[in-house]
Formats: structure tokens, sequence, C-alpha cells
């Protein structure tokens, strides 16, 4: 074969494959699930959970937390629940009905620095980590090795 005939083939694999030299596609560049609450879409990103606007291409972005506990949002399969996942007790999935708390809290407090919803029973705390005014960025709380800490997240998680 020709040097030319094998550089076309390289560059239609390269076409095929959306092959581009120097970068890397992350997992997050892979179009995951999303959760439509008219008129905000929600998706994972980073585990946190990542609200915009659909007409105003205005996002937000929010760390989720159960009893101070980061919980990482995994994915939101087939667009109408929520895959997570909890330290200690692993992953799990919540159904989310359009007429449940938490599409109403989203579309009447998008953009504030706190949500607290209800999800699968389980009251849960949406901090904003960007694109909301006015609010300081705050982490949630690590297990430690504290009696009370373990004590409140072990009864939490069902040990």
């Amino acid at each position: 074969m020709s040097k030319e005939i094998i550089k076309e083939e390289l560059n239609q694999m390269k076409y095929l494959f959306g092959y581009k030299r120097g970068i890397v596609i992350s997992e997050q560049e892979i179009d995951e699930d999303k959760l439509v609450v008219t008129p905000y879409t929600l998706e994972a990103i980073g585990g946190n959970v990542k609200i915009t606007d659909t007409k105003t291409k205005k996002s937000y972005e929010y760390s989720l937390s159960a009893y101070g506990v980061k919980v990482t949002v995994n994915d939101f399969p087939g667009g109408n629940s929520i895959s997570y996942s909890v330290p200690l007790k692993g992953s799990s999935t919540q159904q989310v009905s359009n007429d449940s708390e938490l599409p109403k809290l989203i579309k009447s407090n998008v953009g504030t620095c706190e949500l607290h919803p209800k999800v699968g029973g389980i009251s849960v705390t949406l901090k904003c980590v960007s694109g909301c005014v006015g609010c300081k960025s705050s982490t949630e709380k690590v297990i430690d090795s504290t009696k009370d800490t373990l004590k409140s997240a072990a009864s939490y998680f069902g040990f």
C-alpha cells in the first residue's frame, strides 16, 4: 500500500471514532441520561448535580448531602430516577416522578444557596457550588472516627 492510501484510511478511522490528537475523552464527556424538570435539565457532573435552565442556558451546580455526609450523584437513569453512592452504604437508585417534591422545589428555588428536598423519604441538602449569586462555598462533612458521627452515620445507613 502506498503512504497516501494508508494516510487516507487513518484519517477515515479518526473520523469514525471521533479521535482528536492529544485529547483524552473523560467520563464526563460521555452523554449520560438527564432528568427533565421543564424548563430545567438535571445531569450528574463530577458527583454533583448540574441544573441547566433550557430557556436562558444558565447553569447551577449543586453538591448533594444527607445528614452532613457527601452523596455522590452518578446518573439520572432513564431520565426518571437518580442513581447515587453513599460512603459505607454503596450505590442506590430512587425513582423521581414529576409530581414529587424534588421537581417542585427545583422549579421554584433553583439558583438559591440551598435546597432541602426529600428523595426516597430522606431529607437531603443541595448546596450551590457554582452559578448561584451570593452563596459562600462550603463542603460536606467527612466521616471521622468520633463516636457521635459514626453513630448517626450508622443509623442513617441502616447499620
